[in-house]
């Protein structure tokens, strides 16, 4: 229900707040270097527009600790207009206040100075910048838990859960059930936030801080819950995924997750329905936040971890925008030493690249900050997107591939495996969407457009989504899946794909795939046969598959004079099936998960053999020159002002990778006369390049041809 009493008073507040703003600023502000800006002021009262959906954040986080609450409002805000900021993410409350709270279970900040928030938000208010406030109730101040233990975390040995004085809230327990909600109340209460932004949601048993896994949380509260979730179960106290207790219990996670982050949409929204809700969840949200960040843990690191972070949420929803954000710190360990600035620059553009806005991360606000090799990158890229707003955010994807991906946080061999796929077809310039898995059951329609869908080492397929991918086919969508996926679904397997599971698991190391005498492969002519060091799969095939790439034995091990004796061994490393009006395609080893690791073109080169076998028209429509460290998006779009038009313009942003050699980051060298040979719906106007500026001659009518240049660090390519 709507609380009229506050929401009045909150009114006349601001009202007062909104008339003293407008004498001071006069709908101007004066930078430290004395120039004028002509300002939006922005009344969160009388604005009911769906401000995010416009999808142009410049969103820079001030990620405050404690003692920078005392932070210089006045500062700040002459910064973020130095930066071409319009949307600030600040801390709010959870941890902690750093506002003045009147409630007595909400710890106040002790260096926050008078309402330090109050006032930044009516200077980036009065200057036309959103500010998203920040919450995280995943831990609260250790003073509660004496009189209040039920609120807390209970590990399974009966210990809690301890961040230097602030110890780790239960899902199910009081404080984020109840007073949670009443902490965002009083900020609702007391400032006219555009959006809301939740940290460290849900169930958190690991601490990732430090690396600590502290077990399944065993809350009175949580005990009880889950018995009467489960009727009658017994919370789990270990996590094993082919207990039927424990994946019941994942259920309950994923269904408590989201009852409380609905209850959290609804609240908000029955406030003002224009304010943001924004998290790293899917359900109930509308702003999509991701991380590009962990340096330290994949080394050779992945370059395009931004890309797949955007690509995720802009290709799976129509009703949701995606914040990536560049992490300036190294690792959690590491706050004070960012990333390179190469590498910043470069997730900052693959963001927009791929349909999203900017986002940046910092710890604390811009002054004396102990690590500002980026500040220059980060000025450059937020100028270029302010003066070039209305060609990004409204895109509409050429792609004809779709990779359907684990989840939001891939992780281990699954994880390898799609991004070694990822990696070959950016290298190659083609254009593929993610999906995430836990939809494919729900967007049929958008799937059948597209030519190929990917499965990379994916399993847990309900029946559902089965269907969905027997319905592709009779629509002449082809599937080629890999290792192990749909292996724990032998039927479904078997359907698909025509594949029955022998040995699910070999440790092919020494083993290697036959090239030779391989109608399908093109590429490689003068390689016989590839190695493998991963896990192959026995399966055995109908009679209706085409195989392809004989297993070969590992043979004999020695001294030069003794090796060899390499034989086929009866298994195949790729299987094609034709199913209705498409093909499916089953490769039974880790084929992405090879070339992320070792960068071989030999299995790299397998898989585009194969796409080029079932579908060689998805090459034909965008060919380039340009070389594989070049990142290339080509997407339809029109202009970003709530435009009703047609998709009738294309776009194509380059992002020069060639400074990176897998660990370090240098500038890009620069790359001249890089063709294009592109198919169009109708013979353009103009061609140029937004960054330079420049005019780019163009011969032909459906099918046109240029060449750019130049392309230093990033260049983008509009034909209209």
């Amino acid at each position: 229900m709507v609380n009229y009493k506050n929401m009045v008073s909150f009114q006349i507040k601001y009202i007062l707040l909104s008339i003293c703003v407008i004498v001071i600023f006069s709908c101007q502000q004066t930078t430290k270097n004395g120039v004028v800006h002509e300002v939006e002021i922005i009344d969160p009262i009388v604005d009911t527009s769906i401000w995010w959906e416009k999808n142009n954040l410049r969103m820079i986080q001030t990620n405050l600790p404690a003692a920078e609450g005392a932070l210089n409002p006045d500062s700040l805000l002459v910064d973020l207009l130095e930066y071409s900021a319009n949307t600030l993410l600040i801390n709010a409350g959870g941890i902690m206040a750093f506002y003045p709270t009147k409630l007595p279970f909400h710890y106040q900040n002790p260096y926050v100075k008078d309402d330090m928030l109050g006032r930044v938000i009516s200077l980036c208010h009065a200057n036309g910048i959103r500010v998203i406030v920040r919450f995280d109730f995943s831990r609260a101040h250790e003073s509660f838990l004496e009189e209040h233990p039920d609120w807390f975390y209970l590990s399974p040995q009966g210990s809690r859960a301890d961040n230097y004085g602030m110890i780790v809230t239960s899902v199910n327990g009081e404080y984020m059930q109840k007073h949670a909600f009443e902490i965002v109340q009083e900020v609702i209460d007391n400032y006219p936030i555009d959006g809301m932004f939740i940290n460290m949601f849900g169930y958190k048993t690991t601490d990732y801080y430090h690396g600590i896994y502290h077990g399944i949380d065993q809350n009175k509260n949580d005990k009880r819950r889950f018995e009467e979730f489960s009727n009658g179960m017994t919370l789990p106290t270990v996590e094993d995924s082919d207990d039927p207790v424990f994946q019941k219990y994942v259920e309950f996670k994923e269904f408590t997750t989201n009852e409380l982050l609905e209850r959290m949409h609804n609240l908000i929204k029955s406030q003002r329905p224009n304010i943001a809700l924004c998290t790293y969840n899917d359900d109930f949200i509308d702003i999509m936040r991701h991380e590009a960040q962990g340096e330290l843990h994949h080394i050779p690191y992945f370059a395009y971890i931004a890309s797949e972070n955007v690509n995720t949420v802009e290709a799976t929803f129509d009703d949701k925008i995606s914040s990536s954000a560049s992490i300036q710190q190294i690792t959690f360990g590491s706050r004070y030493h960012a990333v390179p600035p190469v590498r910043i620059r470069n997730r900052l553009y693959q963001n927009i690249a791929h349909g999203s806005g900017l986002d940046i991360s910092l710890m604390g606000d811009m002054r004396n900050y102990e690590d500002e090799r980026g500040f220059g990158v980060i000025k450059e890229v937020y100028a270029y997107h302010k003066n070039n707003e209305k060609y990004y955010g409204d895109f509409k994807s050429t792609a004809q591939i779709a990779i359907i991906k684990q989840d939001y946080w891939p992780g281990g061999p699954e994880m390898e495996e799609m991004r070694g796929i990822e990696q070959l077809l950016k290298e190659e310039h083609v254009q593929f969407d993610l999906i995430l898995k836990k939809y494919l059951s729900l967007r049929f329609d958008k799937l059948k457009d597209y030519k190929i869908i990917l499965i990379a080492h994916l399993n847990n397929f309900s029946d559902r989504e089965i269907e969905v991918l027997k319905k592709l086919t009779e629509e002449g969508v082809n599937i080629i899946a890999t290792n192990q996926s749909m292996a724990d679904n032998p039927e479904a397997l078997k359907e698909l794909f025509g594949a029955t599971v022998i040995e699910k698991e070999l440790d092919a190391f020494k083993y290697y795939l036959q090239l030779k005498d391989q109608d399908i492969l093109k590429r490689q002519d003068k390689l016989q046969q590839a190695f493998l060091k991963c896990n192959f799969m026995k399966c055995e095939f109908d009679e209706k598959c085409q195989l392809f790439l004989p297993l070969l034995d590992k043979g004999r091990e020695g001294p030069p004079e003794m090796i060899g004796g390499h034989v086929p061994t009866g298994w195949y490393g790729i299987s094609i099936l034709d199913r209705n009006s498409a093909k499916t395609v089953y490769i039974p080893w880790e084929i992405g998960r090879m070339y992320y690791q070792y960068g071989f073109f030999a299995h790299r080169d397998i898989l585009l053999d194969v796409i080029d076998f079932i579908n060689p028209e998805i090459r034909q429509d965008f060919k380039t020159s340009a070389p594989p460290q070049v990142e290339i998006t080509f997407n339809k779009f029109r202009y970003n002002s709530f435009a009703t038009d047609s998709y009738n313009k294309y776009i194509i942003n380059l992002i020069n990778l060639s400074g990176f050699n897998g660990r370090s980051y240098f500038e890009p060298l620069e790359i001249n006369n890089i063709n294009f040979e592109i198919k169009v719906d109708l013979k353009p106007e103009k061609v140029y390049g937004l960054k330079s500026g420049k005019t780019i001659k163009f011969e032909g009518d459906s099918i046109i041809k240029f060449t750019l240049d130049s392309l230093r660090d990033f260049e983008a390519i509009v034909i209209e």
